[in-house]
């Protein structure tokens, strides 16, 4: 069967839908010229978008030019300052700041939020500036106003600001895990769990997909990539195989074998047996020169 390689931007959704766990710590403003001694923010990821100012950002020792229009990301524990000032005449710069910890991308966790060999300034484009400058506004005056539901909008604007800068880093590749890293644990996280599984007669693979929030059919495409299977073929081998060894080492019978490997019914188990071994359980059983054409796996 040719493989359905799996999209790229399809999965990210996928992941950033479901598998991104982070703690807002808060956001603020600030309209000033900037100059900062080096600091540290401890255990809290910045991300900082600079409107209108320009100037140098350093980090750990590295100086990086700031222009209009960009993002600015501290990692947690990183030493950084800026000096900024207006670059369009305004008496004072726009800077809006918020801050996360805790950040976690499906099993890999205490990320940083961008990798530490890159650059910490992100041009963006003027519509993605305005658009997330629209949310601060929106998040500080709604925190500011305390109105109904202000708490919720305010933390919505937020997350906002985070899942697009997020984009912007793994449209860039600057995210500090790859793709094929979290595929692939995903991949190995349901293999190991039909492993572990497999002869519960209530198991199947849409547990797995429910696990690993993701749905059944991206499942299917990523046990593909990485196992040259589908889940549900390799969940049915296992059962097949533990299957067969109970015919030929113990005097179960075949509805017991059944629903000792996990088969929801002996016709189940019957037709599947079949498939698989082209012969039905009591041929198997009754021939033993055949188990040298299925020795284990």
């Amino acid at each position: 069967m040719q493989k359905n390689p799996i999209n790229k931007y399809d999965y990210w959704d996928k992941i950033l839908q479901t598998n991104v766990e982070y703690e807002l710590i808060g956001a603020h403003k600030k309209e000033t010229h900037l100059h900062t001694d080096p600091h540290t923010h401890g255990n809290m990821c910045e991300i900082i978008l600079n409107c209108n100012g320009t100037g140098a950002s350093w980090q750990n020792g590295t100086t990086y030019p700031v222009y209009p229009g960009s993002l600015i990301i501290h990692n947690k524990n990183a030493v950084h300052s800026e000096d900024l000032c207006p670059a369009d005449g305004s008496k004072n710069i726009q800077l809006y700041y918020c801050a996360y910890t805790s950040f976690k991308i499906s099993d890999f966790e205490d990320l940083q939020l961008i990798d530490e060999k890159d650059p910490p300034v992100i041009p963006v484009t003027k519509s993605l500036s305005d658009h997330m400058q629209y949310l601060f506004e929106t998040s500080l005056s709604e925190l500011e106003n305390k109105d109904i539901g202000f708490s919720f909008i305010a933390h919505s604007c937020l997350t906002m600001v985070f899942l697009l800068t997020l984009r912007e880093l793994i449209k860039n590749n600057l995210v500090p895990i790859s793709l094929d890293s979290v595929s692939s644990n995903h991949a190995a996280k349901a293999k190991k769990m039909i492993d572990d599984s497999f002869t519960s007669v209530q198991f199947s693979v849409s547990d797995v997909a429910y696990e690993l929030k993701i749905s059944q059919s991206y499942l299917t495409k990523l046990f593909r990539e990485h196992f040259n299977i589908t889940p549900s073929d390799y969940l049915s081998e296992k059962r097949i195989l533990k299957a067969r060894k109970l015919l030929l080492t113990t005097n179960m019978s075949n509805e017991e074998i059944s629903y000792a490997v996990g088969f929801s019914s002996p016709v189940n188990f019957y037709r599947t047996f079949k498939k698989y071994l082209d012969t039905s359980p009591n041929f198997f059983r009754s021939h033993t020169d055949i188990y040298t054409l299925f020795s284990d796996k």
